[in-house]
């Protein structure tokens, strides 16, 4: 169980390693890295704001993950396949969510 309990907290550790430079505005416009949207390549004001808005959230749900990952180390080994499904679900979810959220308020904020 511990094995699956780390890599659920890897995956939220890297997921916040990866917001957080988006959040504090340190990734210039690029194709590789960032919320590749539309609006985000409309200029560089909008790159800014929107990834940094995609940082935050990420990083939120980045915590979310990281929680999971860290409470699977006191759920007992009958229930492991139980928190692997719950697991996988909250994680899909908090990535989704943010994106989802970055989206909706992309075309919120747009023009």
């Amino acid at each position: 169980m511990t094995s699956i309990a780390t890599k659920f907290l890897i995956i939220g550790g890297v997921l916040l390693l990866l917001s957080l430079p988006l959040m504090f505005r340190m990734v210039p416009m690029n194709r590789v890295y960032g919320f590749r949207i539309k609006a985000a390549y409309e200029s560089e004001k909008n790159w800014y704001d929107i990834n940094a808005r995609g940082g935050k959230l990420l990083s939120i749900g980045a915590l979310v993950i990281l929680l999971i990952g860290a409470a699977g180390y006191f759920v007992p080994e009958k229930y492991t396949l139980i928190y692997i499904g719950v697991a996988a679900i909250v994680t899909f979810a908090a990535i989704v969510i943010s994106l989802l959220c970055v989206a909706a308020w992309q075309k919120q904020a747009g023009p």
